[in-house]
């Protein structure tokens, strides 16, 4: 009899379960994550806490792509892209403020029907504003994604320690910037093994090898953006490249790339008119993943359970405009913690499930150390 009464219970309990759930940064990751979010029945209410304004996030200019990983979740989660970019193959691409604005819409839509999603648009999120929406007799979830310099996670004592790991390549990014342009996604450009002659580079590279890099040129004509990789190598060219003082070699070699491959549309670069439109890395670096050792936490007082995502949680220095789709990877599992959060009080449990959490990060950054450049520039 006691364990039927005790089984009975939690079914009832789990049905009768909810959660308030606070999202700090309503960049990609902060909407796509309050859109999924917005539809899960366990959720109660659902704030969203933008330091900036409305307009100045629909504002925002610069091109992002998501791979065919990234549409296939959108997509399986009620979002339509083909409206607001252009497709190639799977892939996606379209303008980042175009793209938040489509979901703050969606959820805006979605609201009419249940009204529990609230927007708090030019506020910067504090201990006091946290204060405001914990109640005693809810668990609270906090989700983090207001980026690698956001300043949330401090305000509530999570540790800012990174830990760097190399991903087995080296990397230069390029952007051009001309206002006059138009700002409509253009097709990603790939090009393998290219090979670039450094001879006329100065004496110190008068007699070294041509190097094979891998190019890869996308972005609007607006923002250009070019990023070359290749695999880790002692080669005397790349440690020339690496350690070189002459800060202009990069800019120089990145013009008579985008002059070789530009579109017959875009005007070329001149030496002159490249001081004013184009900046680049000054050498051949490192390509690091950048991501926080603590990454879920949980406070038993006020019943406040806590994840970072996104840039919050990892990023990298380098520039593959895909770089959405690291911080979309976190959250695949985004719904099942609500649901394991929401159907329990208990403590043990709701680590336990915290800890799935983090151990999911912990794995999203091994793929990428293992497979995310070779993905994303080196392969074919």
């Amino acid at each position: 009899f006691h364990w039927f009464t005790r089984r009975l219970f939690n079914i009832v309990n789990k049905k009768l379960s909810y959660i308030d759930v606070i999202i700090v940064g309503l960049g990609p990751v902060g909407v796509t994550a309050a859109y999924t979010l917005s539809k899960h029945p366990r959720v109660r209410k659902l704030y969203l806490i933008e330091e900036n304004q409305k307009q100045e996030l629909i504002e925002r200019e610069h091109p992002i792509c998501f791979d065919d990983r990234s549409t296939n979740f959108l997509e399986s989660s009620g979002l339509n892209l083909t409206p607001y970019g252009i497709w190639m193959g799977r892939r996606h691409t379209c303008i980042i403020g175009t793209y938040i604005e489509y979901v703050l819409e969606c959820i805006t839509k979605e609201n009419v029907f249940n009204n529990r999603v609230q927007f708090i648009f030019g506020c910067k999120f504090s201990k006091q504003i946290l204060s405001k929406f914990i109640l005693k007799e809810s668990n609270v979830l906090l989700i983090i994604s207001d980026g690698a310099l956001g300043t949330s996670c401090r305000e509530i004592g999570i540790p800012s320690e990174y830990v760097q790991e190399h991903c087995n390549a080296y990397g230069a990014v390029a952007s051009i910037e001309r206002p006059t342009q138009k700002n409509a996604p253009k097709m990603e450009l790939r090009v393998h093994n290219l090979a670039v002659n450094l001879s006329t580079y100065g004496e110190a590279f008068e007699f070294s090898r041509p190097v094979r890099f891998h190019l890869k040129m996308f972005g609007t004509l607006r923002h250009r953006y070019l990023s070359i990789a290749c695999p880790k190598t002692d080669s005397i060219s790349i440690k020339l490249l690496r350690t070189t003082q002459n800060h202009h070699i990069m800019r120089s070699l990145f013009r008579e790339i985008f002059n070789t491959y530009r579109e017959r549309t875009e005007p070329p670069l001149n030496p002159r008119n490249s001081l004013r439109f184009l900046k680049s890395s000054r050498t051949l670096s490192d390509i690091r993943l950048f991501y926080r050792r603590t990454t879920t936490a949980y406070n038993p007082h006020c019943r406040l359970a806590v994840t970072l995502e996104g840039e919050a949680s990892r990023y990298y220095n380098f520039n593959t405009g895909m770089d959405v789709n690291l911080g979309l990877r976190g959250l695949e599992v985004l719904s099942s913690l609500i649901d394991n959060l929401s159907s329990t009080n208990r403590q043990p449990a709701t680590i336990l499930a915290l800890q799935t959490k983090a151990k999911h990060a912990q794995q999203i950054n091994r793929e990428f150390i293992n497979s995310g450049i070779p993905q994303t520039m080196l392969r074919q």
